[in-house]
């Protein structure tokens, strides 16, 4: 079964949700254009609106065939998971997003081609954990996609521990995908927030989970990176030698560069199958997944054809195009 494990959905329910009763969530509809519905988020308006592509779950269904995927991993767009909202307000939201992808499925998946992943409000570490555990014990999402920064802050921040131990008991993957990534303000022109500004964000985030000792303390996470790991996998060797000569890193982690980039799981979005084999030779088949970033311009739309491209026997091909998402979300 070749599984897409980065994909984006945002169920039409959300939306008519929020046309009725947005403001108990502090999400609100804020202007109808011609390309979507552009959000407020804690009164902060989206740059983007939400393309139709991203809300229709029969079209989808049509474009996972084409790209002769069979099964799709539906994660929540990113740009609306609310890390800025007081935090009885994220609950809520989450909550309703959680409910939301639940319910789509339920209807409109008679076949198991999808599964989703859970939203958490990861500006409460305790809630987070909550919800992480409702979305899985009771929406049945598989793991959650959450941000390389929560509005700003960075995930080695202590309070988010109570999170990181729950994903690990319930061995639920988490996905981290890049958003609102630092130096924004210099990003404005050539598509560069998409081009290196989020792929520079991941880092950050790897980098903060592995300096400030996430990893040494919850050693059976199950993490995967999107687009590649961002710039970890081709500048591990410097986030080692910055180890060996800061002592503070050392009291914080036992690890290597090495140690944690092979920790890592991967999405096979890199564009390039020479990059990609480079990345399976570091990492081992066994940690990199098939991924499209459906539905974005900036995605793989043909996530296949690279995976076939790269030197590889056929098991290893196997586990990279599905043996990998079966074992880790088992979605088998």
């Amino acid at each position: 079964m070749k599984i897409d494990c980065h994909a984006h959905y945002v169920p039409p329910a959300v939306l008519e949700r929020l046309r009725k009763d947005g403001p108990s969530f502090g999400v609100e509809v804020g202007e109808e254009t011609p390309e979507g519905p552009r959000l407020r988020l804690g009164g902060r308006p989206l740059a983007r609106p939400i393309l139709a592509p991203a809300t229709d779950l029969p079209k989808r269904r049509d474009t996972v065939r084409e790209s002769r995927v069979d099964r799709q991993i539906l994660s929540a767009w990113m740009d609306i998971v609310g890390y800025m909202l007081p935090v009885e307000q994220a609950v809520n939201w989450s909550r309703m997003l959680n409910r939301a992808m639940r319910e789509a499925l339920a209807a409109g998946d008679s076949d198991g081609q999808f599964r989703g992943t859970a939203t958490v409000p990861l500006q409460d570490g305790a809630a987070a954990a909550e919800e992480l555990e409702f979305a899985v014990e009771e929406c049945g999402l598989n793991g959650a996609m959450i941000g390389s920064n929560i509005d700003g802050a960075n995930l080695d921040d202590p309070s988010l521990d109570p999170f990181w131990k729950t994903a690990e008991r319930l061995q639920a993957p988490l996905i981290i995908h890049p958003l609102n990534p630092l130096g924004i303000e210099r990003l404005g022109t050539y598509f560069l927030t998409h081009i290196v500004g989020l792929l520079a964000d991941t880092t950050v985030g790897v980098a903060c989970l592995y300096f400030g000792g996430v990893l040494d303390r919850f050693p059976d996470l199950k993490i995967i990176l999107c687009h590649g790991g961002g710039f970890l996998p081709y500048q591990f060797g410097r986030m080692t030698r910055g180890r060996e000569i800061q002592p503070a890193i050392q009291k914080t982690t036992s690890l290597m560069g090495r140690d944690v980039l092979r920790w890592f799981y991967y999405d096979t979005i890199v564009f390039e199958p020479d990059v990609l084999e480079f990345l399976v030779a570091e990492v081992g088949a066994d940690h990199v997944l098939l991924g499209s970033d459906c539905p974005f311009g900036i995605g793989d739309p043909n996530p296949i054809e690279i995976v076939e491209k790269i030197r590889l026997t056929r098991t290893d091909r196997d586990k990279i195009l599905g043996g990998n998402a079966e074992r880790l979300f088992g979605t088998g």
